[in-house]
């Protein structure tokens, strides 16, 4: 009986092979740049678009990255010259596009009908590759990541290159240069430079001007009866107050250092605004407020750690007065 069940039982499994709905195989995702995470569709508009403006078929543009953003304007963070945009958060996502050694970037929204091309330059001057050169080190990036968008040559009309500074005087004078716009994680930067000598300074950073007062603190009380200021500018001038009839150079002005500038930088882009007050065990009061362009929140940690970084700067005032220039007696 059992040899005569084995034909049977072969004509069942054909009859069910021949009935049974086909289950195609599940398809790898399309990788980009060696990955294996579906591009989303604004992605994909961004690489079709990218190969309409070069001529090109969308499957010659690589995706190189994608990263999550959110927009803080209408323009999708990249505004094009004196365009007005509407402040307001987007989601969206930051695309690196590549056609050959090429790197190009797109900002869009969720869906990718909203798109634009951050704009570069191939062929940038001394100055753009040494601005690139001072942000990436500011920032503690690969040179190479950072985009030079645009550069332009023109006259600015005092010696400080147009850039504003409180307390800062500044020479009426024109002065040739060069106005480098960079780019780098969807914020923009500007910086300036004369023609000579070339040493780019920066102007401006995620819409916040180098001479825009990003620190200000200041101390009251204790056993050394304080009653001082401390202003602090994007560009790195420390400009200290006194309001208790202090001899000596008032206010005083110093730069801070090349790390400082740096490390003040990087809290501006990560922090947003907070103003603080706090009375210590020496019975000084501290008061500091601080202007950030970023989004997260800063702790308590990071507080103090921005107290205690502007506290550090103030200077000692001079303990005697300077004397004034006395005229002999004549004849």
């Amino acid at each position: 009986m059992k040899p005569r069940l084995l034909p049977l039982g072969i004509l069942i499994f054909a009859v069910l092979a021949c009935t049974l709905p086909f289950q195609p195989t599940a398809m790898t995702p399309t990788p980009y740049d060696g990955g294996i995470i579906q591009s989303p569709a604004a992605a994909v508009q961004a690489q079709t678009d990218l190969a309409a403006v070069l001529g090109v078929t969308p499957g010659e543009i690589t995706i190189r990255d994608i990263q999550s953003k959110v927009w803080s304007n209408s323009c999708l963070d990249a505004p094009a010259a004196k365009e007005t945009c509407a402040q307001q958060q987007v989601d969206g996502y930051q695309v690196i596009l590549a056609y050959g050694e090429v790197i190009y970037t797109y900002h869009t929204d969720l869906t990718g009908i909203q798109l634009r091309r951050i704009q570069q330059v191939l062929n940038p001057s001394l100055a753009a590759l040494e601005a690139r050169a001072l942000l990436a080190g500011m920032l503690g990036y690969d040179p190479e990541t950072i985009r030079i968008t645009n550069e332009e040559n023109l006259r600015f009309q005092d010696s400080c290159l147009e850039i504003s500074t409180p307390e800062t005087v500044c020479s009426q004078v024109q002065v040739r240069g060069t106005r480098i716009e960079l780019e780098v994680d969807g914020v923009l930067f500007e910086f300036r430079s004369a023609e000579d000598p070339v040493a780019p300074v920066l102007a401006v950073a995620a819409g916040v001007d180098a001479g825009q007062l990003v620190i200000m603190i200041s101390r009251d009380g204790g056993i050394n009866q304080y009653c001082d200021n401390l202003n602090i500018t994007l560009a790195g001038k420390a400009i200290q107050y006194a309001c208790a009839g202090v001899s000596g150079e008032v206010p005083g002005i110093t730069d801070l250092s090349v790390q400082d500038q740096a490390q003040l930088l990087k809290w501006v882009l990560k922090f947003s605004p907070f103003d603080t007050r706090q009375t210590r065990l020496d019975n000084v009061a501290i008061h500091l407020t601080f202007y950030g362009a970023g989004q997260e929140i800063a702790q308590f940690a990071d507080q103090q750690e921005i107290q205690k970084f502007a506290e550090n700067l103030f200077r000692l005032p001079q303990a005697t007065p300077t004397p004034l220039p006395t005229v002999g007696p004549e004849g």
